[in-house]
C-alpha cells in the first residue's frame, strides 16, 4: 500500500467509479492508491509538465500498475475523452485554475459523473462556479495538515433548485450543517489573522468574512 497525506486521503474518500482521471497528478500517488485499494478499476494520470509525469510513471511502474494506469501529458481535461471522465479529481491548485480547467473542456465537464476538487484558495468562487455549471455539492471535508487547512469538495451533476447564502458559499454549507469541528478551528485562526490585517487594510470582503466567522463561533 502507499501512504497518503491527510489531504490526499480526504480526496480519495470521495472517489468512486470504474474510471478515474486525476488532473495535475504530480507524483501519481492518488491514482496508485485508488487502484491498489480497489476504489477504481482504471485511472488516467494527467499533468501539464513532463517532469512530474515522468516521476508518476516511475511510481506506477514500481507498483506494477502499468496496465491499470495510463499517463497523459496535457493541460487540464484536454488529454482525456468523455468516457474517461466518470470520476475526475482536480486537487492541489488554485481555485481559479480549477474553474478555468472545467470551463475550457465543456465536452468533458458535462460528462463528469463525480467531480472531486481541492482548491488551494478562492474556495467560495469554486462553490459558485460549480453551481453555475450544474454541479450540486454532495459533501465537503476540511482537514488540517502541517498547520494548513484544506477543503475537499465532492460534486455531481444535478438540477440546482436553490443556491447558497453568502455565508454558505464562504464556509461551505455541508461543513456548516455538520458543525464540522475543524471548520470551527479554522474560523478561530482566521479571525486572529483578520485582526492583524485590519490595521493595514480596509476591505469589504474581509469585513464580511470577519462578520461571518464571528457569527459562526457564536453558534
Amino acid at each position: 500500500m502507499i501512504k497518503l497525506s491527510p489531504r490526499l486521503k480526504a480526496v480519495l474518500s470521495f472517489v468512486k467509479g470504474s474510471y478515474l482521471t486525476d488532473v495535475g497528478t504530480d507524483h501519481g500517488f492518488l491514482v496508485i492508491a485508488a487502484c491498489l485499494e480497489g476504489v477504481t478499476k482504471k485511472a488516467f494520470a494527467c499533468d501539464i509538465s513532463p517532469g512530474p509525469l515522468s516521476k508518476a510513471e516511475e511510481n506506477i511502474k514500481r507498483h506494477g500498475l502499468k496496465q491499470q494506469i495510463t499517463v497523459r501529458l496535457g493541460f487540464g481535461l484536454q488529454p482525456v475523452v468523455p468516457l474517461e471522465a466518470e470520476c475526475v479529481v482536480i486537487a492541489g491548485m488554485g481555485g481559479m485554475r480549477i474553474i478555468d480547467i472545467l470551463q475550457k473542456s465543456p465536452e468533458i465537464t458535462e460528462n463528469i459523473q463525480r467531480l472531486v476538487v481541492q482548491p488551494q484558495h478562492d474556495i467560495p468562487a469554486v462553490r459558485r462556479a460549480l453551481h453555475t455549471m450544474g454541479f450540486g455539492i454532495i459533501d465537503e471535508i476540511m482537514v488540517k495538515e502541517d498547520e494548513r487547512f484544506y477543503t475537499v469538495i465532492a460534486a455531481e451533476h444535478q438540477e440546482i433548485t436553490s443556491t447558497y447564502t453568502e455565508m454558505e458559499y464562504l464556509l461551505g454549507k455541508c461543513l456548516l450543517d455538520r458543525r464540522d469541528k475543524i471548520l470551527w478551528t479554522y474560523a478561530e485562526r482566521e479571525l486572529t489573522r483578520i485582526e492583524k490585517y485590519k490595521a493595514r487594510t480596509v476591505s469589504s470582503s474581509l469585513a464580511f468574512k470577519e462578520t461571518a466567522l464571528k457569527a459562526l463561533l457564536k453558534t
